[in-house]
């Protein structure tokens, strides 16, 4: 994936020891390293503070890795894997697909969007209520966040600060026009969305190609869009190709859990969920 860029930082710490990072060690024994120099008292630079999101980027997340606690200050999304899913229609579907996955592999990942985002109407929370979301799932061992973003939480700047990971559009249709007015600036907002940042994107036009060599219980031609959309994202990230075909092929939106609940504090707001 593509790496992030360092930002030169205003401060300036003397006398810190000097850490190389080897690609081998995982973001817990980053973690130890750095208290063991004492530098949770400090206030690291941005190079260093994307660090461990890097090393997480390389290795991937450890499985049964234990909750990540840094600086008060640092935004939760540097220390998860964030996945962030816009476009017309897919977004759900293609986010539990994925979660999916990464749970038979080992993972725990959670899905923020439609079905649980415990505000009415509302997708895409506002980024204060995002980053509860993110700090409660780093809290209780989460590796990954998997977040639906709409075109009106792009607009109105929700995902503010988050560090992403992965970009996925599923597709731009003709829809949600009382909000944007046209569809130009409907597009505007999602491909804007994808454009920002140095995260890994995946567009329509790369995961239509993705071979599917395997029968699923899902169903019609939108299906197998979503299951090429979720392979895509899951092979960049390189889950087994064993654990991608046994789960997708035996996957059924019927066998879903109910989401899980957040128990985080957030603020309730009626806001269309486009």
């Amino acid at each position: 994936m593509t790496e992030k860029t360092p930002l030169t930082s205003e401060f300036h710490i003397t006398k810190r020891p000097q850490i190389i990072y080897k690609k081998d060690k995982s973001s817990l024994e980053l973690l130890k390293q750095n208290r063991e120099h004492n530098f949770d008292s400090q206030l690291p630079s941005k190079r260093e503070r994307l660090s461990l999101k890097s090393q997480q980027s390389k290795v991937h997340i450890k499985k049964h890795s234990l909750p990540i606690k840094l600086a008060p200050n640092r935004h939760p999304s540097k220390d998860l894997y964030v996945i962030g899913i816009t476009g017309t229609n897919g977004k759900t579907s293609v986010a539990y697909l994925i979660a999916e996955v990464l749970k038979s592999a080992g993972y725990k990942p959670f899905v923020l969007g439609t079905l649980n985002s415990e505000n009415k109407g509302l997708s895409t929370p506002d980024s204060d209520d995002v980053k509860s979301y993110m700090q409660d799932h780093l809290d209780r061992g989460g590796t990954h966040f998997i977040m639906e973003v709409t075109s009106e939480g792009i607009d109105q700047t929700r995902m503010l600060d988050i560090d992403f990971n992965i970009k996925l559009l599923t597709n731009i249709t003709e829809d949600h026009l009382d909000y944007h007015k046209t569809f130009e600036k409907y597009q505007q907002a999602k491909l804007g969305f994808m454009r920002e940042g140095t995260a890994h994107t995946i567009y329509p036009q790369t995961f239509k190609k993705e071979p599917i060599n395997f029968t699923t219980k899902l169903l019609g031609h939108f299906n197998c869009l979503n299951i090429k959309a979720a392979a895509s994202v899951l092979r960049h990230i390189n889950i087994s190709e064993n654990n991608i075909q046994k789960t997708l092929s035996s996957f059924s939106f019927q066998d879903v859990p109910p989401p899980e609940k957040h128990t985080a504090t957030i603020n309730s707001r009626n806001v269309s969920t486009r």
